[in-house]
């Protein structure tokens, strides 16, 4: 069971060190001047010798521990001491090597390395987890949407977090970070717009199914430590409660012209049709149904679902009540330093 001092710092340990999410809440935690005198990063890599985890061995005041959530084994060293948990899990696409050939077996590869996190959390006597979680469109269409399995799973494992937090009698409390849909993916990721060649000279295009006046709550998810920040200092407010998390709300027609105005090239957005779409992904029907179905549940049910504007406005209000700042898409532009080759 984890023992904690009143005069010691908490040890928070951070799942996901070394990606968006992990390596931003560890940021927050060394720089934010409260944070930095409540808690003790512990940051969790799958292997010590990787370019990224020796970096992390070179910060001062920080924990580095290896351990894999598919390796239950492991974890135990992982968690040792642990006040609080912050747990994200990699989503899991068919095909790729190493990995199932079925969405669903990719889930269920998914669904069962957080459990084996928070399973260990319980025997730990963790007291606190924070999970990166989404939104369920299978159950916010009423079983309409069955694809969208790398949204669905997250909301499996936080069920799975509140039932285990009930079974503690509440010696276990939970809260959650929805992210909205990552800025980053302008960058070369699925919303990059890609050129074309034309008679107006050619133009940087970008097409999915969404209609061009279809908002889409964007975040920069290097940013997520500004988010979870309110959840630290404060987690008695937020017990229970998920952060819809999410700068802004643009259409990929908005984004178009302010990647435009900022590159000074010519870029656009397309819709396409669902139908089309699928052609993309014919050698990859799964990855397919699971991306394609993604775009259908933003288009038809607006990314979180009933409530969702509501929600992103409280929690940024969160954030910013907390003395924190987010950038939104015209800022994350200047940020990066965009640009079209």
């Amino acid at each position: 069971m984890a023992t904690q001092n009143p005069n010691d710092k908490k040890v928070i340990t951070i799942f996901g060190a070394t990606g968006n999410q992990g390596s931003s809440v560890l940021k927050t935690l060394l720089t934010h001047s409260q944070l930095s005198s409540l808690y003790t990063p512990r940051c969790i890599t799958r292997s010590l010798a990787s370019p990224a985890a020796q970096q992390l061995l070179q910060k001062a005041n920080v924990e580095v521990v290896e351990a894999d959530l598919s390796r239950p084994e492991t974890l135990p060293a992982a968690l040792k001491d642990t006040h609080t948990l912050f747990l994200v899990t990699t989503s899991i696409y068919p095909g790729r090597p190493g990995e199932p050939d079925t969405a669903a077996l990719c889930a269920e590869k998914e669904f069962q390395q957080a459990k084996n996190a928070v399973d260990e959390a319980v025997r730990q006597g963790v007291q606190y987890i924070i999970f990166s979680s989404l939104v369920s469109p299978f159950e916010l269409s009423k079983g309409k949407l069955a694809g969208v399995t790398h949204f669905d799973v997250k909301v499996r494992i936080e069920e799975y977090i509140r039932q285990k937090e009930g079974e503690t009698g509440g010696k276990l409390k939970s809260a959650f970070f929805g992210p909205g849909a990552f800025m980053q993916n302008f960058q070369g990721g699925g919303f990059a717009p890609k050129w074309e060649d034309g008679k107006d000279g050619g133009a940087y295009v970008m097409r999915n199914l969404c209609s061009p006046g279809t908002k889409v709550p964007f975040i920069d998810i290097t940013e997520t430590g500004q988010w979870i920040a309110p959840l630290l200092l404060h987690p008695e407010r937020y017990y229970g409660k998920s952060l819809l998390a999410a700068s802004e709300w643009n259409s990929f027609g908005e984004v178009a012209k302010l990647i435009e105005e900022k590159t000074g090239k010519k870029v656009r957005f397309e819709q396409v049709a669902k139908e089309d779409m699928e052609k993309w992904f014919q050698k990859a029907p799964e990855v397919g149904r699971m991306v394609v179905g993604m775009y259908v549940w933003v288009e038809e049910g607006g990314y979180f679902g009933p409530g969702g504007e509501e929600g992103v406005a409280w929690a940024k209000a969160q954030v910013e009540d907390c003395g924190g700042r987010v950038s939104g898409v015209a800022e994350w532009l200047d940020k990066v330093g965009y640009a079209l080759d």
